[in-house]
C-alpha cells in the first residue's frame, strides 16, 4: 500500500518507488506525470503536473520545515537561494540533511 500526499503545487508523492522515466500517468489528466527519485537513500514516488519539480516544492510536499537544511541533488550542493529554481527530475538522488549544532 502506498501513502500519498498532495499539495497546492500540484505535486504528490508516495514511498516505494520503481525506477523509470517521468511519464504521463495512465488514465490521468493531460500533463500529469509520475517520477521516481531517491530521497535520503529511500525510494520515493512523486505524482506531479510537470516533468520536474523544484527543491522548494519537494521540501513542501515532504514537510521539511527545519530552518537549517542542506540539500544535495545528485551530489551537487544546492544553495538556499537556488531552492526555487533548482529542479529535481525522475531518477535523481536527493539528500536533505538537518544541521544541528550544540556545544
Amino acid at each position: 500500500m502506498h501513502s500519498s500526499t498532495a499539495t497546492p503545487t500540484g505535486v504528490a508523492c508516495r514511498s516505494e518507488a520503481k525506477p523509470g522515466v517521468a511519464r504521463p500517468l495512465q488514465g490521468a489528466r493531460p500533463n500529469t506525470f509520475s517520477m521516481d527519485i531517491t530521497l535520503n537513500n529511500l525510494p520515493e514516488h512523486i505524482d506531479t503536473n510537470k516533468a520536474a519539480i523544484t527543491v522548494n516544492e519537494l521540501l513542501a510536499v515532504k514537510r521539511f520545515t527545519f530552518r537549517m537544511l542542506v540539500v544535495k541533488v545528485n551530489g551537487k550542493l544546492i544553495k538556499k537561494d537556488e531552492y526555487s529554481i533548482a529542479t529535481i527530475k525522475d531518477g535523481d538522488d536527493v539528500q536533505v540533511i538537518h544541521l544541528i549544532s550544540g556545544g
